[in-house]
């Protein structure tokens, strides 16, 4: 079993997972804020608006921790230049 974090494209496994956990709570929290908004379950409308209120928080923060270290990852230690980063290459 090969214990390698990115695999023969250079993906780092551990970022995909977080990535995935940040979709599920985007879905939990926009499930949540619906029903909430709805009120379809009138005598949980705290419970909703509070795990809603989590779920994007949460989401919210990791997804920009991740954004931050893949741009740090690509412009700062792989050596991109502005330019690459920014501006489409010429052909």
């Amino acid at each position: 079993m090969d214990h390698s974090i990115t695999d023969k494209d250079g993906k780092i496994y551990w970022v995909d997972v977080c990535k995935g956990i940040g979709i599920l709570f985007v879905v939990l929290g926009h499930i949540a804020g619906g029903y909430a908004g709805a009120g379809i379950f009138p005598e949980y409308t705290r419970v909703l608006v509070t795990g809603a209120n989590f779920a994007y928080v949460f989401h919210m923060t990791l997804l920009f921790i991740l954004s931050g270290y893949l741009f740090y990852r690509s412009y700062a230690v792989e050596g991109g230049s502005s330019r690459e980063m920014f501006i489409m290459p010429e052909s």
